[in-house]
């Protein structure tokens, strides 16, 4: 083969890593966030698919499947690119699913302690979020970069060329159940994350509620909020070490779930 063949193998394969790259770039967690401007997104696509490429055809073999899996022809080539570019969303997706457990977790927190009324801008989805569920969201950010999130994301992207090489079946068709059991996943660590506070919360309403039939002259209303914001700080101080323990595994749980879609 040719330097000039081989350079326009090498070309059009590195267009399919964009479209992969760039896909599980936009829904991965933290990579995708509206935080991280355009300008520093596309040049990373662009780096981060030149560096898969020697993953992609290093060696003889490497160069030889990956050449024959990318079509010469135009419709043939564009199907492909849609394809890498559902998958790299898919991929990203599944991550960004058990991300979203925290938020669920702090909305749940909210509705209790009577913080639901008041929103924020989250600049990671951008859209108005409850206080709690914006600060167990960024508390999960923080904890899911020290935990090396970011490198483990781009490892299983890495994998996914392994496991789904260009060209070669695609696992799409189950998206929808793995999206399921990231679902059932995230919906446990929610309950998990805001178990000691609506458990302290209840307890705290059926005081509130005895006291209020005790001595009706009471406004219950307007000393009840203010319980309840106090007793939920203080719980939620005490059980930060556990929540903690549970927002550190939201990267590991992420691999998982790409991982099981690629089969590994």
């Amino acid at each position: 083969m040719s330097w000039l063949a081989g350079a326009q193998r090498d070309f059009a394969i590195y267009w399919l890593l964009v479209a992969r790259v760039g896909g599980f770039w936009s829904a991965a967690p933290v990579l995708g966030s509206q935080i991280v401007p355009t300008a520093v997104k596309a040049p990373a696509v662009a780096v981060l698919a030149l560096a898969m490429l020697p993953v992609v055809s290093g060696g003889a073999g490497g160069a030889a499947a990956a050449a024959a899996a990318v079509p010469t022809a135009i419709l043939p080539y564009a199907a492909l690119i849609v394809r890498e570019l559902a998958l790299g969303l898919a991929l990203g997706f599944l991550a960004q699913v058990v991300l979203v457990a925290v938020q669920v977790g702090g909305q749940l927190i909210d509705v209790q302690m009577g913080f639901s009324v008041v929103n924020v801008i989250d600049p990671t989805f951008g859209q108005a979020v409850p206080l709690m569920g914006e600060f167990l969201l960024t508390a999960g950010l923080v904890i899911f970069l020290l935990v090396g999130g970011d490198h483990l994301l781009i490892s299983a992207l890495a994998l996914s060329y392994r496991a789904v090489p260009l060209g070669g079946p695609s696992p799409l068709l189950a998206v929808g159940g793995q999206a399921f059991t990231a679902l059932a996943w995230a919906f446990e660590a929610a309950i998990g994350v805001a178990v000691p506070i609506l458990g302290v919360g209840i307890i705290v309403n059926l005081g509130l509620g005895l006291l209020g039939r005790a001595a009706p002259q009471l406004n219950i209303l307007a000393t009840g909020l203010p319980a309840q914001i106090l007793f939920g700080i203080a719980t939620l101080m005490v059980a930060l070490p556990g929540i903690v323990a549970v927002l550190a595994q939201i990267a590991p749980q992420s691999y998982q779930q790409m991982a099981q879609l690629l089969g590994r």
